[in-house]
């Protein structure tokens, strides 16, 4: 949700295989295609925001 808030939708290619980390962050990101900003950051800040202290 942070990523999809702060920079829209993904871009550029999805990472190789041998790159783990980076491939799981886009993929991870990929999944909010679509998502308007505002309401990715309200969710995110909403999600935050239910953490427990």
């Amino acid at each position: 949700m942070y990523k999809q808030g702060s920079a829209g939708d993904v871009t550029g290619e999805r990472p190789g295989m041998t790159d783990f980390v980076a491939r799981a962050k886009w993929d991870a990101w990929a999944t909010y295609q679509g998502v308007p900003r505002a309401v990715a950051m309200q969710t995110y800040i909403d999600r935050i925001n239910a953490l427990p202290e």
